[in-house]
């Protein structure tokens, strides 16, 4: 596989192939709750809404991947945006800046498909 699709690469002869698999573990049952517990309790850090709360006269800028990157923003960014929101910082002082490196801009059916339609009508992107 590679993208949506896949591709082709030849092998010279004799060359042998192996397939290296990533550890499994098992799946979150709520990721919902997940986010919410990690934002809430970070590993060696105030949650989220903490260190919003100190810092309620400025701005938020949160990168994000472009669609070149399998991230899963359509759950992890209505967690983190409405904690931010409830800590004091509102939406207009919040912006997301899309990481796009070399590529190419991101067109709006992207942004949708990636962070989602209310985040994409509500939010600076």
């Amino acid at each position: 596989r590679y993208g949506r699709g896949s591709l082709h690469v030849p092998r010279p002869q004799g060359v042998r192939v192996m397939v290296c698999r990533p550890v499994t573990s098992e799946p979150v049952q709520d990721v919902d709750s997940a986010v919410q517990d990690a934002l809430a309790h970070p590993i060696a850090s105030p949650s989220l809404k903490d260190l919003a709360q100190q810092k309620k006269e400025g701005s938020v800028c949160i990168v994000v991947s472009d669609i070149t990157r399998p991230i899963p923003y359509r759950l992890l960014l209505p967690p983190l945006l409405y904690t931010l929101e409830d800590a004091g910082i509102s939406r207009d002082r919040i912006l997301l800046l899309v990481a796009t490196g070399m590529h190419r801009r991101s067109t709006h059916e992207e942004r949708i498909e990636m962070y989602g339609e209310e985040v994409v009508q509500c939010y600076r992107i």
